[in-house]
């Protein structure tokens, strides 16, 4: 578990924080139609998985194995969002499963087609994915 997932982001449940679109319209179609289709929504317009050398495939299995391993999905919290330059976003989020949650990191970019994932990285750890400060409020 202490391994990567390159993966996506489910639903929002911190209705405070504005979510990507593309966000959105993931957590809809995963709830419609499975991690296969929340991935190609959530990969709509990216190059993420070719910079990482990887396939949609890839992460559907990822996604799949951690329902396996932690139970079903059972929403996300977003912990925060930076904007990191005009055209780039940071959101920190965790999505949580019955028996686990995974701590997430991904970036987002607005390009002509509107805002597309960047990167995504999701770990077991918190102190991996989030800055410390979000952890221990410092």
């Amino acid at each position: 578990m202490k391994k990567a997932i390159w993966a996506g982001l489910m639903a929002w449940s911190t209705a405070s924080l504005a979510a990507p679109q593309v966000l959105m319209d993931a957590t809809n179609a995963y709830k419609k139609g499975g991690a296969q289709s929340f991935v190609a929504t959530l990969l709509k317009d990216s190059v993420t998985l070719q910079l990482a050398n990887m396939s949609a495939a890839d992460l559907q299995r990822s996604f799949e194995s951690i329902e396996t391993t932690c139970g079903p999905f059972t929403g996300m919290d977003v912990v925060r969002e930076v904007d990191v330059s005009p055209l780039s976003k940071m959101v920190y989020f965790s999505l949580n499963y019955g028996k686990c949650a995974l701590f997430s990191n991904a970036l987002f970019y607005k390009s002509a087609q509107g805002e597309v994932l960047a990167s995504v990285a999701a770990y077991t750890n918190p102190y991996t994915a989030w800055p410390r400060f979000l952890i221990e409020g410092k």
